[in-house]
């Protein structure tokens, strides 16, 4: 039995590897493709835009196209037939706006693993997913290089060592001191 199965699993979509990999996520999570739902959420357009002045871009337009970039991407893979939808606004606010309007048991968001003065002057959609949702997120993290967290035996073992070197993990920072 999958533990969502009954529930829709709503998956972010931003066009990069790490939402795909949101998708496989999710077919983990349900039975059924038809229980998963991905949501892009576009910028508002702003009215100083050239192509918005010269009426060569409105919200639909963009829509269609995202969708139609969507569905490029998917192209002969198990996910042609996943449902799509655009909106457009705050993608924190919108993407749990979403989730709760369809029932959702599940968010699933990649985080771009984002520094700590990204997240202050630019804003985490992750974070904000997981402040706002009334539902499980899952996030999916990318790094260049996996992280070694080790147990309490190994870290003894190394400390008889002439250099040691010990982790501290925090949910938001990871410190490493090394002393010799």
């Amino acid at each position: 039995m999958r533990w969502y199965s009954h529930k829709p699993v709503v998956v972010t979509w931003d066009f990069s590897d790490m939402s795909r990999a949101g998708l496989e996520a999710a077919g983990e999570f349900v039975e059924s493709g038809e229980r998963i739902m991905v949501v892009h959420v576009a910028p508002r357009l702003r009215t100083t835009e050239p192509a918005v002045l010269w009426g060569g871009l409105d919200e639909n337009l963009l829509r269609q196209n995202t969708r139609k970039r969507f569905e490029e991407s998917v192209r002969g893979t198990k996910f042609e037939e996943i449902d799509f939808v655009v909106r457009i606004g705050d993608p924190g606010r919108e993407i749990c706006k979403f989730a709760d309007e369809i029932g959702a048991g599940l968010v699933i968001i990649p985080s771009q693993g984002k520094g700590w003065v990204e997240r202050m002057t630019i804003g985490s959609v992750a974070e904000r997913v997981v402040r706002l949702a009334h539902c499980a997120v899952l996030i999916l993290r990318g790094l260049d290089k996996p992280r070694d967290i080790k147990s309490e035996s190994e870290t003894e073992a190394e400390n008889t060592e002439k250099k040691t070197e010990k982790e501290i993990v925090t949910p938001r920072v990871q410190i490493k001191l090394t002393a010799e």
